[in-house]
């Protein structure tokens, strides 16, 4: 059970990994130098494309140095404004590059081409009804405040206008939104005031994930502002709303209209909410002040500078208005402050420049700019440019503008200041304006991103469970346009972005939409993420797809159909004699996931259909396309990051190489049947050898294709076709499963018309009930959800009339499940409506168009229904079939954990709730940083620090608690006796090995190991010794990898004895192994990432290979002996060749591979556990001195200055218990870990299959329940008595495990610690360095984190 959620888990996470991989190197690398190398050949220069930041590094410097100083007070301000793109400019033309990170930005300077980019009809200018009057109080205010400061400064002061015409624009803003609530509103926009300038800030920084979420002072602030401002705009609508309750008049501010258009008093269909209200008050602030208040600012500098304009203009003022306050006729008037105001936005344009994007090869001047390119407009370059503008370009000359916007340059389209205003927010809200007036309904239109964000919390919320089996699927399988429609009608809109999509649902409006034959209406641009896996006549518009579909129509005639007849059947005889195999083997029935299967049916199928007699080759490219389209839509159904798509990964490298390695293959198959055809050979009559007869080389009716469209073609036919049917075939299964009346009439007709026959042409277009099987599947289930089409001019359907730029979004799916079309069973599974055919299966025709409709409809229908019906018809022959019980992956990542849960917590066993798929993962890592990041006061209350997760755990929720790994429950274990039921299990309930052979055989060579241990321990010593002498009797030492150095050599010489030269060279390398798998173990685990070519991936391969490979030549060496009776050694190599299979008869031998294995392993956990134990004794008895002298005293009564023995080292009762006692306090394995495998009663709990037993020795080691008082002090003499008596109850002290599975090293690490520990107290005194952090933490065995520096001192009197 834990391998199969492994196995999905992996399923699940290898796609991901692969998709990441490919689109980082394609974003990255391919696409940016692609592009570059586009452009460059059209004469567009600029710097070198450099990995990842482009030119971002030179733009922030030019920035930084451009900005460091003011400039004279000149209009010369590019160098100043744009500073990287004017250096740019100057040295590589008008028309040049920047990058923008991963992305080319063009610079376009020429106006006619930021004309054709920026081209769009614009609406009138109205009069803002009644708020004249609020802009002209406003305007008096500031005044009367500036003459009182004038009146106090004798006639003249200085004044910062920047901060005063913010406060006007502000305040105008507060007087038109709210009127007759000025005040209120004045105060809420101080507050909006602060939220922008905080808004802003966060902006300027680079955006965090989540940081939003942390209660940072300037978030709390955000909210708090943001709360503030709700609620008192809540307070001031429900005043208005009681006033207009009441048929008192609201007034005609913003606040006022906005509520006369509320969904609260307006029936007709497209009132927005007063949620929508408060949204577009508060926006309407934030750009309507800054913009003006710039301009403003601009123009008081400029006229403070030409003293000659300030007088002109005030001229005209006083000459038009007099004294009296200006009105609306006045100002319309004013000429010449009107060419000032036109003036100074061409020379300080609040924004200085535009952008835009080309979604596909994009034709502008004489210059192709392929898809992904950004186009910089500078609208500051333009408008300084003295070619555009004479030389007096940047001299301030309102004059220019006398005649007018259009003639104030040499050339037109010069001057554009609003085109972000304009593209942001007037366009998207006069398009909203004109289909509301329609009686067109939807949210309103929010800056940006539209609803956008709305989306996709609906597809989440939707799809984060799965729903009964009804075909009531709408609203899981499109929620927003369900919610929508719902809400606002069948003609509706949402937003996508800036652009409004209207969802149709009315038949007869969506013939007209797919049989438009002018040219209003065409598909929307191909998403660039598709681009790689095809480009075919689904892409194309106008005379370009004419041509390409009048090509290529004639491959999909009816008989070019029938001769696939057989490859269809080929492919479904294939597929049953597998199904046929696996039913077999399982006793007449079996479970199989079908959506796979005829995923590669379908595949196989067209594999055959498209290369006939190249099927082999064609099934390898289609193989290819096939994980190219996974990787598609896999971009496709996921939020898109930008910048994302640049990044070097798995999956982004992994699609350029399939891309190259499918059109490839393609080109070498077509040029071998381009031979064939120059020599006269047949090409057959497979799709490829139908496209190359109509392909360009050969056709010459003038709609010839070229053989670039027949690869992009055949790429197409793999996508579109298997895709499609498989997907159709699924359904239809699971419906039929479902429905075993329709089963078996599909499959009695089946039998009827075709006998045990294999199906053929003639046979299955006489399957009526199959035909209508499945129409219905394709009715409740469409394959394509909805049609997308664009409005390219104005546009009439129906009633209405679409301005251009609108997305008509042809629903397919709420057409088909609507019950005014098909009647109240609309939604339940009745095939019998199409029993008449389908013009007389709805209620209204043209409610049924699954594959689309008119000109562009599918080309493959045909091909699609006699795929599906051969399948199906081949399926009944030989199956009947029901629903699996169980929903796979629904099973594991959900509806395991949480009935595990549920049976826990009812025997009040707690814990976090289970969280989808990464259950405390998160929360166990951030645990374990904070508690790692300092060490601690050297005590022993480790736990804490070494497992503070396990720790926190059981502190909330008991000692018998629960946490979760990923989906499965782990329960923390500290009962002793219930530790003692897990490690004893003899019932198989919990999940372990059968018992090692290897016991008796280790245990009784232990004693000849002896002398391994001391020669290691000598040199060990000796070393010491001599950086002890240099250091005159004294010098501080790292231990801990002293001691790694130290077991590392015994094992080394222990388990290949004579060969210990050549083992010590192998378990060298298999050390530094060890040092790669620990660092792979503390890094998340990246599902497929062990395969990619890193530097320590190809480290790891080659160790692997080495040590096998010499351990191999070992083996071979020893077993040769063998055969020549020579004796092996009783070293560990020695032992396990006698026990292996090539001379054991006993029943329990092991292979050599085993053999190699245990040898890896014998290196691993023998060298680490004891160098761990070796290394916490030696830093409490530094600790303690008196233990350190009681130990040596001990040590020299028993071995004198002879060297330790078995013998003599079976006698140091003190030494035993201070090893006893570090391995309790400092457990070099933390925890144990179980698994029930069937349903297991330990002490009063049941704990079903499929629970991890953690067994945490660390906490039973410190549980002053079980150790007394002193639980956490380095106390040795409990075990004076022996282990059984030091706690206070039975089975508190484990370190090695218990039962069938302790551990068979036991015996080795102890012998080997006591005579490394017994050798040491011989020969040093030791006390702890002052630079030692005490700072235990656990990757696999609890290590100190910092080293373990100890200062040694050379006895008197030296040993041997």
């Amino acid at each position: 059970m834990e391998q199969l959620s492994f196995l999905v888990l992996y399923a699940l996470s290898l796609p991901l990994l692969l998709y990441c991989s490919w689109r980082i190197f394609h974003s990255l690398w391919w696409k940016p130098k692609a592009l570059e190398k586009q452009l460059r050949r059209q004469g567009i220069s600029g710097n070198p494309y450099r990995l990842l930041y482009g030119d971002m590094k030179e733009e922030i410097g030019a920035i930084k140095e451009a900005w460091s100083k003011p400039i004279n007070l000149t209009h010369h301000i590019v160098p100043r404004a744009v500073p990287f793109i004017y250096q740019t400019v100057q040295r590589y033309g008008k028309t040049s590059t920047v990058w923008f990170g991963t992305t080319p930005r063009v610079i376009v300077c020429e106006p006619e081409m930021m004309r054709e980019v920026l081209m769009d009809k614009l609406g009138q200018i109205q009069k803002p009804p009644g708020m004249i009057p609020a802009f002209l109080t406003s305007c008096v205010d500031m005044v009367k405040r500036w003459q009182g400061l004038v009146a106090k400064s004798n006639g003249s002061c200085e004044i910062d206008i920047w901060p005063e015409l913010q406060n006007l624009t502000g305040d105008v803003i507060s007087r038109t939104a709210f009127g007759s609530s000025y005040q209120e509103g004045k105060k809420i926009f101080e507050l909006q005031k602060e939220q922008a300038v905080l808004v802003i800030e966060a902006a300027r920084v680079p955006y965090i994930p989540g940081f939003r979420f942390l209660p940072t002072a300037k978030n709390r602030r955000r909210m708090n502002i943001d709360k503030q401002i709700k609620g008192m705009l809540r307070e001031m609508i429900d005043k208005k709303l009681g006033m207009m309750r009441s048929g008192e008049s609201i007034g005609d501010d913003l606040l006022g209209l906005l509520l006369q258009l509320s969904s609260v008093n307006n029936n007709e269909g497209y009132g927005i909410t007063i949620e929508d209200v408060i949204e577009e008050c508060k926006l309407f602030y934030f750009a309507g002040q800054e913009t003006t208040s710039v301009w403003l600012t601009w123009t008081l500098v400029l006229l403070a500078n030409h003293p000659m304009w300030q007088r002109r203009a005030r001229e005209e003022v006083i000459a038009v208005c007099g004294r009296n306050k200006p009105d609306f006729e006045s100002t319309s008037h004013l000429k010449i402050v009107t060419m000032i105001l036109y003036e100074v936005l061409r020379l300080y344009p609040p924004v200085v420049s535009l952008f835009r994007t080309t979604i596909k090869n994009t034709k502008l001047g004489e210059f192709v700019f392929p898809a992904g390119v950004d186009l910089l407009l500078p609208t500051i370059l333009i408008h300084h440019d003295r070619e555009f503008w004479g030389e007096d370009a940047e001299e301030f000359n309102p004059e220019r503008f006398s005649e007018g916007v259009s003639k104030a340059s040499k050339v037109p389209n010069a001057f554009f200041p609003w085109r972000i205003f304009y593209s942001l927010w007037w366009k998207p809200k006069a398009l909203e304006k004109q289909l509301r007036r329609q009686g067109i309904s939807g949210n309103p239109y929010r800056l940006l991103y539209g609803d956008v964000k709305e989306e996709i919390g609906a597809i989440k919320e939707a799809w984060s469970k799965p729903i009964n089996l009804t075909h009531q699927i709408v609203p899981r399988v499109a929620p927003f346009i369900y919610q929508t429609v719902q809400k606002y009608g069948k003609t509706s809109i949402v937003w996508v972005g800036m652009t409004p999509r209207v969802i149709i649902c009315e038949p007869e409006m969506i013939r007209e939409v797919l049989t438009d034959k002018l040219g209003q209406i065409q598909k929307p641009p191909v998403n660039p993420l598709v681009q790689l896996l095809a480009m075919g006549v689904v892409a194309l518009e106008g005379e370009e797809w004419a041509t390409r579909r009048r090509a290529i129509i004639p491959a999909f005639h009816l008989e070019k159909l029938k001769g696939m007849i057989p490859a269809f059947l080929t492919s479904c005889i294939d597929m049953v004699k597998k199904w046929q195999d696996l039913v077999s083997k399982s006793n007449g029935s079996c479970e199989i996931d079908v959506w796979p299967e005829l995923q590669n049916l379908t595949g196989d199928v067209i594999s055959r259909t498209a290369f006939g007699s190249s099927y082999q080759e064609g099934k390898k490219i289609f193989e290819l396309q096939k994980e190219q389209a996974v990787l598609a839509l896999e971009a496709l159904r996921s939020p898109y990051i930008p910048g994302f798509r640049f990044l070097p990964t798995a999956k982004n490298r992994r699609r350029k190489c399939i891309n190259k390695q499918v059109n490839g293959m393609l080109r070498e198959m077509i040029d071998k049947r381009l031979s064939m055809m120059r020599s006269g050979e047949s090409i057959g009559d497979d799709l490829l050898g139908l496209l190359l007869q109509l392909s360009s080389v050969n056709n010459s009716e003038g709609y010839g294709i070229t053989i670039e469209d027949v690869i992009e073609e055949c790429k197409l036919f793999y996508f579109a076709g298997q895709e499609t049917t498989s997907v159709w075939l699924t359904w239809t299964l699971v419906l039929l499963a479902n429905h075993p009346m329709w089963q078996r009439r599909a499959r009695e007709e089946v039998i009827a018309v075709c006998g045990r026959n294999k199906p053929d042409f003639e046979s299955i277009g006489r399957l009526k009930i199959v035909t209508m099987i499945l129409y219905e599947v394709l009715r409740l289930y469409p394959s394509g959800v909805s049609l997308l089409r664009t409005t390219v001019k104005s546009t009439k359907l129906g009633g209405f009339v679409f301005p251009a730029g609108v997305h008509l979004l042809l629903s397919v799916i709420l057409v088909h499940h609507d019950r005014e079309l098909w009647g109240e069973d609309a939604e339940e599974f009745n095939p019998e409506r199409f029993s008449n055919g389908i013009s007389k299966a709805s209620k209204v025709p043209n409610a049924f168009f699954p594959f689309g409709w008119g000109p562009r409809i599918c080309l493959g229908q045909s091909f699609a229904l006699i795929e599906a019906k051969m399948a199906l018809a081949t399926i009944l022959q030989h199956f009947s079939f029901e629903l699996s019980p169980t929903w796979r992956i629904f099973y594991f990542l959900w509806w395991k954990p949480k009935t595990l849960e549920k049976q826990l917590r009812r025997q009040g066993i707690s814990g976090n709730p289970y969280r989808l798929l990464h259950g405390d993962v998160k929360d166990e890592i951030e645990t374990i940083k904070e508690a790692w990041s300092k060490p601690i006061d050297l005590t022993h209350q480790i736990v804490p620090r070494a497992v503070p997760f396990i720790y926190q755990t059981v502190q909330k929720y008991g000692k018998m608690s629960t946490m979760w790994v990923g989906m499965t429950p782990r329960v923390i274990i500290c009962e002793p006796e219930m530790i003692r039921e897990v490690l004893t299990d003899k019932l198989g309930q919990i999940q372990k090995p059968p018992v090692n052979p290897l016991v008796q055989l280790l245990a009784s060579g232990v004693a000849g190991m002896i002398p391994a241990f001391l020669t290691s321990c000598t040199d060990m010593v000796k070393k010491w010794q001599d950086l002890v002498t240099k250091s005159n009797g004294s010098c501080e030492i790292d231990v801990w990898p002293e001691f790694q150095n130290l077991t590392g050599d015994v094992i080394s010489r222990t388990a290949f004895g004579s060969s210990y030269q050549e083992g010590k060279k192998i378990f060298e390398l298999q050390k530094e192994q060890a040092v790669l798998a620990l660092e792979a173990a503390r890094t998340p685990y990246i599902p497929g990432f062990r395969f990619l070519p890193t530097a320590k991936n190809r480290r790891r391969k080659y160790i692997n290979k080495q040590v096998n490979g010499m351990l191999r030549e070992m083996i071979d060496k020893k077993l040769s002996m063998m055969r020549r009776e020579e004796a092996v050694g009783d070293d560990l190599l020695g032992l396990l060749l006698q026990l292996s299979s090539v001379n054991n008869a006993e029943g329990y031998s092991i292979s050599i591979e085993d053999v190699i294995h245990e040898c890896k392993l014998f290196y691993f956990a023998g060298q680490e556990t004891t160098s761990v134990w070796l290394t916490w004794t030696l830093v409490l008895l530094a600790n303690h001195p008196m233990w350190q002298r009681r130990a040596r005293e001990e040590v020299i009564a028993v071995c004198g200055r002879n060297k330790p023995d078995f013998e003599s080292i079976s006698h140091l009762k003190i030494v035993t218990m201070i090893l006893y006692e570090v391995l309790r306090l400092y457990p070099p394995g933390v925890s144990l870990l179980r698994t029930t495998v069937k349903s297991t009663k330990l002490g009063g709990f049941v704990f079903p299959a499929g629970v991890d037993l953690l067994l945490s020795a660390i906490l039973v080691h410190h549980d002053r329940e079980f150790w007394g008082e002193d639980a956490e002090e380095f106390n040795p003499e409990r075990f004076s008595e022996g282990i059984s008596k030091a706690s206070k109850v039975p089975n508190a002290f484990f370190p090695f495990g218990w039962g069938p599975r302790i551990c068979l090293g036991q015996s080795f690490a102890l012998i080997e610690a006591k005579m490394a520990l017994a050798t040491i107290l011989q020969h040093f005194s030791f006390e702890l360095s002052p630079t030692y952090a005490h700072a235990p933490y656990t990757v696999l065995t609890m290590q100190p984190q910092h080293g373990a520096q100890i200062i040694l001192h050379q006895l008197e009197e030296t040993c041997y």
